[in-house]
């Protein structure tokens, strides 16, 4: 049910957009959002469509990070948004790794897609935020979210926790006991909110993360699974 929604919401995407523009405003003949939905005059297949998202992705790679001699790219969720977010923008997430000589890095590449339009011209297209994170950076992200989401406040101790804990439904778990609850908000209809950059907002409602990107004035919400699993492969818990 869930490919057959994002093939669905693939083609809607495809007939609302004309164009795709990169991150730095160049325009992108592949488009994520736009180039998928038809091909050979019919609804392409699942695979197919994991296919094209890495493509974009490791152009991404070339075009960004051309230190990089070798590297893999693995698609990790075609829809990382939560079941419930109703908003238009869409969320793809990738694994990759970074090889060099006999040493690997691992890193998650994030794509935002955002409908959007020009005012002057009236034209529909899809503006594409990635974001490029490696372990660190990862680490600092979630110790700003926890610091909202959690009871633990530190820092120090939140950085501990986060390198050899898993998120779970109810919060951080070790070892499948939990050792940092999610904090219960009094209703579905509260929010917790903090700044993390000048391009990041994060927020926490219904135990789940939020990003809101503050450019394209769009909130987010990922599910849990795939935060689960973006986690989960930087610390090699997979």
């Amino acid at each position: 049910m869930k490919k057959l929604l994002i093939i669905l919401l693939s083609l809607s995407l495809f007939l609302s957009s004309r164009n795709s523009i990169s991150q730095n405003g160049a325009q992108t003949a592949a488009g994520i959002a736009a180039g998928i939905g038809l091909i050979a005059g019919g609804i392409i297949s699942y695979e197919e469509q994991k296919e094209r998202y890495e493509l974009e992705g490791t152009e991404w790679m070339l075009k960004n990070k051309p230190e990089i001699k070798a590297f893999s790219l693995k698609i990790i969720d075609l829809d990382g948004k939560k079941g419930s977010d109703l908003s238009n923008a869409k969320f793809y997430n990738f694994k990759v790794v970074e090889f060099s000589n006999s040493s690997a890095s691992r890193k998650v590449l994030l794509c935002f897609v955002n409908p959007t339009w020009d005012e002057k011209t009236g034209v529909r297209y899809n503006a594409l935020k990635w974001v490029y994170i490696g372990k660190e950076e990862w680490i600092n992200m979630m110790v700003s979210y926890l610091k909202i989401a959690s009871p633990e406040k530190k820092g120090e101790v939140l950085r501990k926790i986060i390198q050899k804990a898993q998120f779970s439904r109810n919060g951080l778990q070790v070892e499948r006991k939990i050792k940092l609850p999610f904090i219960r908000l009094p209703s579905n209809d509260n929010y917790l909110v903090t700044d993390y950059s000048d391009e990041l907002k994060f927020v926490y409602n219904e135990a789940s993360l939020g990003i809101y990107l503050k450019e394209a004035g769009n909130l987010i919400q990922i599910d849990r699974n795939t935060l689960k699993d973006m986690h989960n492969f930087l610390f090699e818990f997979d």
